[in-house]
């Protein structure tokens, strides 16, 4: 009999995510205040996301590091070979990681939206869409911007490698 691979793509088998989910949700407890409960999903699932994409580019430093050299030297080099570079369909070019930004709590607001315009357009265009600069002005404003990020950079890779689709 030969040995049979169990394609992730094609296994069914049911993934409990009640944990990871929670923790995610628990997460809204910083933005009491400053939004209704019924609008944090409006910054959860946009934090959600960034950290996806900031997880999958931290996978391989020498990469990002490149795109980031890259990007240094030349602002105008083709995004489709950043995209090469990166190994994505979208890359960061800022210095910054979600750790980093609080360690000038004093400029949280401004180096974040450092983070968000080092990322390609197409990531770009969906944080806009989801209204982020409008949602780091209202958290930053409330002070629960640099707490909501420290429990965001909590959220593990492993999590988001699991599960990350059906978090959503």
């Amino acid at each position: 009999m030969a040995n049979l691979a169990i394609d992730v793509m094609w296994d069914d088998s049911p993934v409990d995510v009640t944990a990871e989910a929670n923790f995610i949700w628990s997460i809204a407890n910083k933005l009491r205040g400053s939004y209704m409960p019924d609008k944090y999903g409006d910054v959860i699932i946009p934090m959600t996301i960034i950290r996806r994409f900031e997880c999958a580019l931290l996978d391989d430093e020498v990469k990002r590091k490149d795109v980031i050299d890259t990007f240094k030297q030349n602002p105008n080099y083709p995004e489709k070979a950043l995209f090469r570079k990166s190994g994505f369909q979208f890359y960061n070019t800022s210095d910054y990681t979600l750790q980093e930004l609080c360690n000038d709590a004093d400029h949280v607001a401004a180096n974040f939206k450092a983070y968000i315009a080092g990322f390609s357009t197409n990531v770009q265009d969906i944080l806009k869409e989801l209204e982020m600069e409008q949602h780091i002005n209202k958290m930053d404003k409330d002070y629960a911007l640099c707490s909501l990020y420290r429990e965001a950079i909590l959220l593990q890779r492993i999590v988001y490698r699991r599960c990350c689709g059906r978090v959503h």
